[in-house]
């Protein structure tokens, strides 16, 4: 494929990828009147605006359709005693708005491991778009798309809301080799540097309540395990080191700061990334 058609469907990619994770759901954007969180979204976002512009009318047919095509087209998720190897998606309550005026949509998961004296996972996040793919991600299927190996976290049972099938055994060798390697970073300033960023701040945001209430379980029982504790905090220790590795923007004074949403976690909009080179 021609390298400007690649470069214009990835700028499309990442596009996508911005708005799954950073737009609130319908619920909330149709909120009549919107309160003070999201009318200050809807200033930064076009797409946002234009969407509470469409008729009631027609968006109610729109969702309509979308749920026939989704329903006839998709596999639903089922609830089940989660096992490595297996998609989850996570709970709703773990979206939210940030400081930074962008609602942040908890992602798909990829269990990797079992905690032994806990009940969590190590995981590791999922995206959806192939043209984001890049050294240190494993591609799945497309129903599951592409786990992140650089992304990796730790996740309470109570975080997993539903399961959408499981991987074969070979794929899940691949992705736990990936998560163990260590792979040279993109190219900054490009679009995968901007997509990898705010991924990672987004897995930020979903591992720290889980290690929160693993850390409290642990703390109940009689005889803490340290070996536990070094791998839940390991974990997240792994994805603040890999956060550090790219260039905080100059609002940041740390990288605690960033995760906890004080300002921007990207620090760009995809109209802004999507100048960049890939």
């Amino acid at each position: 494929m021609d390298s400007t058609v690649d470069h214009i469907q990835l700028k499309r990619a990442w596009q996508t990828a911005f708005e799954l994770r950073t737009c609130p759901d319908g619920a909330t954007l149709f909120a009549d009147p919107p309160d003070e969180q999201l009318q200050r979204h809807l200033q930064m976002c076009h797409v946002c605006r234009e969407k509470r512009e469409i008729p009631a009318d027609q968006r109610a047919a729109w969702e309509e359709l979308l749920q026939r095509f989704g329903a006839a087209g998709q596999k639903s998720a089922t609830k089940m005693e989660p096992m490595p190897g297996q998609v989850w998606s996570l709970q709703r309550s773990l979206a939210g708005w940030g400081r930074d005026g962008y609602f942040y949509q908890p992602p798909r998961v990829l269990l990797l491991e079992k905690f032994e004296d806990a009940k969590g996972f190590r995981a590791v996040q999922l995206s959806s778009d192939w043209y984001l793919m890049a050294e240190g991600d494993v591609w799945l299927e497309d129903r599951f798309g592409f786990a992140e190996g650089w992304n990796c976290y730790s996740v309470h049972e109570k975080a997993l809301v539903g399961c959408w099938g499981a991987v074969a055994d070979g794929v899940l060798s691949q992705v736990l080799e990936a998560v163990e390697q260590k792979h040279p970073p993109v190219a900054e300033d490009s679009i995968l540097y901007f997509f990898r960023r705010l991924e990672i701040s987004v897995g930020a945001r979903v591992a720290v309540p889980s290690v929160a209430v693993l850390v409290e379980e642990t703390d109940t029982c009689l005889t803490p395990n340290e070996a536990f504790l070094q791998n839940i905090f390991g974990t997240l220790a792994e994805l603040y080191r890999k956060l550090s590795r790219f260039t905080l923007p100059e609002y940041a004074d740390s990288v605690i700061e960033l995760l906890a949403g004080s300002h921007d976690p990207h620090g760009i909009l995809p109209v802004v990334a999507a100048t960049s080179s890939p």
